[in-house]
């Protein structure tokens, strides 16, 4: 669950704009409404979006942009898993979640800050291979994820056996 990202269109110059779960988003909505003429032709304000909207979203996106302050930013790692890089916000969970091989980092949420990591994940390679992206983070994937931490309790009922 998340209360706003942005995608990055794969092949064009547009953004969706993703604001789900936050009261306000409603179909209908004139606030919503309001919110989404702000923004330029290429901006797509999109309030709530279903699971099988954001995967689609998130498998054909060039890159996911993140700035909100996270414990443990799941989106991020939702969209790495369909191969999909990720700008974030240096704090909180997705120093955990997200390095530099699968995504930039800005210090601040501010639109210049933003701004210039897009130009800086433009020029990389980054996201040239979804592939490696998946795969760097498969450790959290649920049923790697048992097999660690099955592994660490074995590990430990076995030393603690020896004693």
């Amino acid at each position: 669950d998340f209360d706003d990202a942005i995608f990055i269109g794969r092949n064009e110059a547009a953004i969706a704009w993703i604001c789900a779960n936050a009261a306000w988003v409603t179909p209908g909505n004139e606030y919503l409404a309001e919110f989404a003429r702000r923004f330029t032709p290429n901006v797509t304000v999109i309030g709530h979006a279903s699971g099988a909207e954001l995967v689609h979203l998130m498998q054909t996106a060039k890159a996911l942009i993140v700035a909100a302050d996270e414990d443990l930013g799941l989106t991020p790692m939702e969209a790495q898993a369909c191969g999909t890089p990720v700008i974030a916000l240096r704090k909180g969970g997705y120093l955990e979640t997200v390095t530099e091989s699968a995504g930039v980092f800005f210090d601040a949420p501010e639109p210049a800050q933003i701004a210039a990591a897009v130009e800086r994940f433009e020029s990389s390679r980054i996201g040239s291979s979804p592939a490696a992206i998946r795969a760097r983070i498969e450790p959290y994937f649920a049923p790697r994820f048992r097999e660690q931490v099955k592994a660490i309790v074995d590990a430990e009922l076995a030393r603690h056996a020896r004693r």
